[in-house]
């Protein structure tokens, strides 16, 4: 447990780039919208008692999303943009319903949990 006066130190999220790796994205073939993000790890050569042997590029499904992309901005209290959702509306098997409960409309209103709040909210499917 935290003392009063201790001083809280803020934390780095690391996004450095993988060594010999590159972070590039398929376009869906079915839905081109959707881009799936994987990773290009460039092998290095197999050394043998001959020539060197050269290695193709290994592709693989890169799992940490957007959060290793360099050129994406991310703001964690905003949270990732919708990236699947337009796919997911055109599917028409979804709709965007209400926050209905009587618990979430209530903690809606208290302007004491302002603060807490994630900005990038979106309704329900």
């Amino acid at each position: 447990m935290k003392e009063k006066n201790e001083v809280v130190r803020e934390e780095k999220i690391t996004r450095d780039p993988f060594p010999n790796s590159e972070k590039i994205y398929v376009q869906g073939e079915i839905h081109p919208e959707v881009k799936v993000a994987m990773r290009k790890v460039t092998c290095s050569d197999t050394t043998t008692l001959a020539e060197p042997e050269k290695n193709d590029d290994v592709l693989i499904y890169d799992t940490s999303g957007p959060y290793t992309d360099p050129s994406i901005k991310i703001d964690v209290r905003k949270g990732l943009a919708p990236m699947r959702q337009s796919w997911i509306m055109k599917r028409g098997d979804v709709e965007e319903v209400e926050r209905s409960s009587e618990y979430t409309k209530s903690r809606e209103m208290k302007a004491s949990l302002d603060h807490i709040r994630f900005e990038g909210r979106r309704q329900p499917l």
